[in-house]
């Protein structure tokens, strides 16, 4: 069978697909320092903002919500897609500089979740 990559442009991933979490206890120092060593700050970064928008938009788990960032230079894209229940689809690309404030993912989750009718004002343009 010939293998076709997948197009971001049509399928967007849920937040946080593939990434690995590890927890332990709080006062396990050794773990900790263990845990460190295995950080990604550029994987920590896409995956929080993903994250971010997925708990702000207030859409679980089983929902149609899908988040993808990833890291350009200092730049996050975001691509999201959503499926409201009278069946509109809401999309969202655009870029948000990597020193964001919670109000861009807030602008982001409201017009995913319907709440806001006009998409944010993101530096590219919405599709």
């Amino acid at each position: 069978a010939e293998l076709h990559p997948v197009d971001m442009d049509m399928v967007v991933p849920e937040p946080g697909q593939g990434t690995a979490v590890i927890l332990c206890r709080k006062d396990d120092e050794a773990t900790k320092s263990v845990i460190r060593g295995l950080d990604h700050r550029p994987t920590r970064i896409t995956v929080t903002v993903e994250r971010g928008i997925q708990h702000l938009s207030g859409l679980g788990p089983l929902s149609p919500l899908g988040v993808c960032a990833e890291l350009e230079g200092m730049q996050l894209r975001v691509r999201c897609y959503n499926r409201l229940g009278d069946g509109n689809e809401r999309r969202i690309d655009c870029f948000l500089f990597v020193d964001y404030v919670m109000d861009d993912l807030l602008d982001i989750a409201e017009y995913l979740n319907g709440k806001r009718s006009e998409p944010p004002s993101c530096q590219s343009a919405m599709y």
